[in-house]
């Protein structure tokens, strides 16, 4: 069975390094950015959900939710920026065609995700 990472990961790190390699100096930097921590995520999930609810019910929270506001607002921005980046790396012909699709397709998962949050907000 072969070892290694798959398309959607390799872009990922091509497009964090770009010509900074030492910010993957170790391999929790490197675990974390290709995202092999689903609990660490799930737990991330429902704190938010969490915290939304009690913002919902406690007056003095609206910096809370503000401050939650404005970081689904940039991290719908970084999506654009990794968009554009992807696509980048596909016209220099360092992916291809397949491997953008892919990575669009989680782009458009992640962003459908971020919409409902700032809705539920």
């Amino acid at each position: 069975m072969p070892v290694g990472i798959g398309p959607d990961s390799a872009v990922t790190v091509l497009i964090t390094m770009g010509d900074n390699p030492e910010r993957l100096n170790t391999e929790a930097s490197f675990a974390a950015l290709c995202g092999v921590s689903p609990a660490e995520a799930e737990y991330e999930t429902h704190l938010s959900t969490v915290h939304a609810a009690d913002a919902a019910s406690d007056p003095q929270s609206e910096p809370l939710l503000r401050r939650r506001r404005r970081e689904t607002s940039l991290r719908l921005a970084l999506l654009e920026h990794k968009r554009s980046a992807v696509i980048a790396l596909r016209d220099r012909h360092r992916i291809d065609d397949a491997v953008l699709l892919r990575v669009q397709e989680r782009l458009d998962a992640e962003e459908v995700r971020l919409a409902q949050l700032s809705q539920d907000q």
